[in-house]
């Protein structure tokens, strides 16, 4: 019975708060003393927080390895061997490690990571080996396939027919967080620990901490492994062609919209020093930090990658196009619509073979259907239950409003009259909401028309046509019926002195032969 209620025992996992309780509970037994124990109990954590901080150096391996071997390329499997000399040249011999730990967090072969996502869900890899190259850890993974399982919580697992093995860098995964499989039966789980954001379009990751340089065009990536080496042996920088500069700035804008298509200075920054640093005969004389021209260069050429996008109708470009938009809605350049902090796409495209109408379709079906699930574990109607929720929130949501300034708040008190005029529970109730969607910079009346316009269309759907033809006859019926009696009572002012529904109702016989 509980689990029809509540639903899945991992949605209430407590075990990160017992393991950090655990540790308190052991200072308290080493320490023995009760007196004024929560004074005690922070002080001892914070001591412990400053003595990591100060033992941490920054000359630190960034990994911390064991069970290390190196070994030949050749003697690897076949397509392993053939994946890495593809993405890393003049590669021969590998150091593979059993136990890799990084920034606290221990992966192991066997685990599972999430790399990418397919229509909103994520997509799952299994640890098979892992390799370090120049400092950079490299996971070599086997893909799989997964979907979600709503009466466990959790997503099942098969092998991919393919066996499709795959490279990724511990910068280039969705979530850095490792997981591991269990059975339930005969069936192969897997829980997430956390929230990962997931997009159906082309971009699904955040902004990475550690920028991916991509690898440049054959030719150009010749020409830096050879000034690279140059810089190394006797010290001079190299100064690329325009036309190779251009297919460097190209390149790392097309890595950039992956990511943001407005990045910000500091996000500049990052990638340009991310340049310089893997190349370092790409420095810039004169340059305190060594990447300010590649800086500025590279915000013209995003600024010129931003044009060639909106001309062949990106979707999240078009909206800032001035040419579009009409006269009233022009707004200055520097408001540009853009994804806010905890945002990846503002204006996605819609997904391959789909439209706005079958997407509404597809929101509607979603919403009976959470509507029936809701009553199904919870055996509360879900309408029933947000009204009762907003009758007792309301009195703490008009104190908040209350407090409200500006255009935002004149807006939500002109709403708020309606309710001083009429008390009933309805008009609290409408204007509550009214003011809620004001409140949080929505517009109200785009809400309610959406709303209206929904529930006519589904009206109109669950009529009949017979009926409705025969409606609109009756309709038409009593109109002709009214304009007649109408006419009659002109033309004889005497029966004016009764009622006027009584007045039509004595005209009705004659209407109807009429």
């Amino acid at each position: 019975m509980d689990f029809k209620l509540f639903g899945p025992i991992v949605m209430f996992w407590t075990m990160r708060f017992e393991a950090k309780h655990s540790y308190f509970k052991q200072v308290v037994r080493h320490t023995k003393c009760f007196k004024n124990i929560t004074l005690s109990l922070a002080n001892k954590h914070q001591l412990m927080i400053g003595y990591h901080m100060h033992t941490r150096s920054n000359e630190r391996s960034a990994f911390d390895v064991s069970n290390v071997s190196t070994i030949l390329l050749d003697i690897m499997k076949e397509d392993i061997a053939l994946q890495l000399s593809q993405k890393y040249t003049n590669l021969t011999t590998v150091t593979l490690a059993h136990i890799v730990s990084c920034n606290g967090i221990e992966y192991r072969i066997g685990m599972l990571l999430v790399d990418g996502s397919v229509g909103g869900l994520p997509e799952f890899a299994e640890i098979l080996q892992m390799c370090i190259l120049k400092n950079t850890l490299i996971f070599i993974c086997r893909k799989l396939s997964s979907w979600y399982r709503e009466y466990y919580g959790a997503f099942e697992l098969q092998s991919s027919s393919a066996r499709e093995i795959v490279l990724a860098e511990l910068s280039e995964l969705t979530d850095n967080y490792p997981l591991s499989d269990y059975k339930c039966g005969t069936l192969r789980m897997v829980t997430l620990k956390r929230y990962i954001h997931m997009s159906a379009s082309l971009r699904s990751k955040p902004w990475p901490n550690a920028f991916p340089v991509p690898e440049f065009v054959y030719d150009v990536e010749i020409q830096l492994q050879r000034a690279n080496s140059d810089f190394q042996s006797n010290g001079p920088l190299f100064s690329p062609n325009p036309r190779m500069k251009s297919d460097i700035l190209e390149m790392l804008a097309s890595q950039i919209v992956k990511y943001k298509a407005y990045p910000s200075s500091a996000e500049f920054d990052s990638v340009a020093e991310a340049l310089v640093k893997k190349h370092p005969c790409l420095r810039g004389q004169g340059s305190v930090t060594g990447f300010y021209g590649w800086k500025i260069s590279l915000k013209f050429k995003m600024g010129n990658y931003r044009t060639k996008l909106r001309n062949i109708g990106c979707s999240e470009l078009t909206v800032n196009s001035l040419k579009r938009q009409q006269d009233d809605q022009r707004t200055s350049r520097n408001q540009v619509k853009k994804p806010k902090r905890v945002e990846v796409n503002y204006f996605p495209d819609y997904p391959t073979g789909q439209t706005k109408q079958s997407l509404e379709e597809e929101r509607l079906a979603l919403l009976s259907e959470v509507e029936a699930e809701f009553a199904r574990i919870t055996t509360v109607p879900l309408r029933s239950k947000f009204m009762q929720q907003l009758d007792h929130h309301s009195s703490k949501l008009l104190r908040i409003f209350q407090k409200k300034g500006g255009a935002t708040g004149q807006k939500i008190r002109n709403i708020m009259a309606e309710y001083d005029k009429n008390d009933a529970i309805e008009t609290r109730r409408a204007c509550v909401i009214k003011a809620l969607i004001v409140y949080l910079n929505e517009d109200p009346e785009s809400l309610i028309r959406e709303y209206l316009l929904d529930q006519e269309k589904r009206r109109n759907n669950e009529v009949p046509e017979p009926q409705k033809k025969m409606e609109a006859k009756e309709t038409s019926r009593r109109r002709t019926q009214g304009a007649v009696g109408r006419a009659l009572l002109h033309k004889f002012p005497s029966q004016q002195a009764m009622a006027p529904p009584h007045a039509m109702l004595l005209w009705q016989p004659l209407v109807t032969m009429v």
